[in-house]
């Protein structure tokens, strides 16, 4: 076609995003880009090539891969060992000595645990009129949450904040030269921080746990390792952004918000339109493993794809008015979470979390309303807030709510 250009590091894009995915969905939905990557923006082939396995997650499959990280072994180590970057049949096991070690059956132990989290960071915001609602509370709470769950002592939790953004930043297309040496430095100092947890598998929460299940499944020590350093950027970087994410939106809607006080059992569906109408990530990867042929566009084997989720999540071939933010939304197949075989192990954990955060802070503080514009980060894959300013009222008198 054309004209069309993607480009996502233009300008304000992360902020804004979906009127250019929408011109992509209509005029050119699988797009071959600049760069030669193929960008897929309609739903129909985003959940297609999720689901197939002839479409490979494998990282080292690439072009350039083995040049672009030569000489950052440590960086090529954690992304050929994730579980996220696996084809069969080195998937299945990985996937399942995960599960046994990180499920829904500790559920309730997990939920207790996030409820005091919540409660000591909003009794610590009570006496604030004005605050960031990222920066105070999107943000601490699953930073908590994960290192009481890894049971990372407190002296060290900036520390390991730190090696996880430096991790994160792995995620974002083509990061530069200045990064991937900063990862690599994180990744180096976190692997052997783990390492000296899982001598002790006793005292190591997840860790140890993880540690256990490995044991009972033919997994090695250096797939527990990079499972464990992206456990926790995968732990809450995509739980921060659906916290901050779900509350702009509600404070941007208040007749959802009035919705979910009078029908408090409408917060799933609300967790789940959230989800879809600003999903925290954006974009996942594949590479052909044969030749294709999507939309009437040839795919060649080796040819790299950039599946949109963000633009799938808001397709009007899918989702009735999709632009519309509807907490009573009904046959919410969003893919914000992946599809298939590389589902998001943790998309219940975020949903638990995101769900007991927004509940709590909502009605904490039901007067809250924006002090200001949000600031978006200025990246490609996830997509959250830096920012939220937020003001409260003063409580009314008995107990009384707007």
């Amino acid at each position: 076609m054309n004209d069309m250009r993607f480009n996502p590091f233009a300008k304000n894009f992360s902020a804004a995003p979906y009127a250019h995915y929408r011109d992509l969905r209509e005029q050119d939905p699988v797009h071959r880009s600049a760069m030669g990557i193929w960008v897929l923006t309609r739903y129909a082939e985003v959940s297609q090539v999720l689901r197939d396995p002839s479409y490979s997650s494998e990282v080292s499959r690439w072009p350039g891969f083995a040049q672009r990280y030569r000489s950052r072994p440590g960086v090529a180590w954690l992304l050929t060992h994730s579980v996220l970057n696996r084809d069969e049949p080195d998937h299945k096991p990985l996937r399942r000595a995960i599960i046994q070690a990180f499920s829904p059956a500790s559920e309730g132990r997990l939920a207790r645990m996030i409820d005091d989290i919540l409660e000591q960071r909003l009794n610590a915001l009570d006496g604030d009129q004005d605050f960031d609602a990222v920066g105070d509370f999107a943000l601490p709470v699953p930073v908590s949450t994960v290192c009481r769950v890894f049971d990372v002592a407190s002296a060290d939790q900036a520390q390991v904040k730190a090696w996880s953004n430096q991790v994160a930043s792995l995620i974002e297309p083509l990061p530069a030269a200045p990064v991937l040496g900063d990862a690599a430095a994180g990744i180096a100092a976190f692997k052997e921080y783990l390492r000296e947890k899982m001598e002790c598998p006793e005292d190591a929460g997840l860790a140890g746990d993880l540690m256990r299940s490995m044991q009972e499944h033919p997994v090695g020590l250096e797939d527990a390792l990079a499972n464990l350093v992206l456990m926790f950027p995968a732990g809450h970087e995509t739980t921060v952004n659906l916290i901050g994410n779900g509350l702009l939106l509600l404070l941007r809607h208040p007749e959802q918000r009035r919705l979910l006080r009078e029908q408090p059992d409408l917060w799933p569906k609300a967790i789940e339109e959230i989800l879809r109408v600003e999903s925290p990530q954006q974009i996942a990867w594949r590479v052909a493993t044969q030749d294709h042929e999507l939309a009437g566009k040839r795919i060649a084997a080796g040819d790299q794809l950039m599946l949109v989720l963000g633009a799938a999540n808001r397709d009007p071939e899918v989702f009735e008015d999709p632009e519309r933010f509807d907490i009573t939304r009904t046959n919410n197949r969003h893919v914000a979470f992946g599809l298939g075989r590389h589902a998001c192990l943790g998309g219940w954990f975020a949903r638990m979390q995101g769900q007991r955060a927004l509940q709590a802070i909502v009605a904490r503080f039901p007067r809250l309303s924006l002090a200001g514009a949000p600031l978006w980060h200025p990246t490609v894959s996830f997509h959250g807030l830096r920012h939220l300013p937020v003001t409260r009222a003063p409580a009314f008198p008995n107990g009384g709510q707007q």
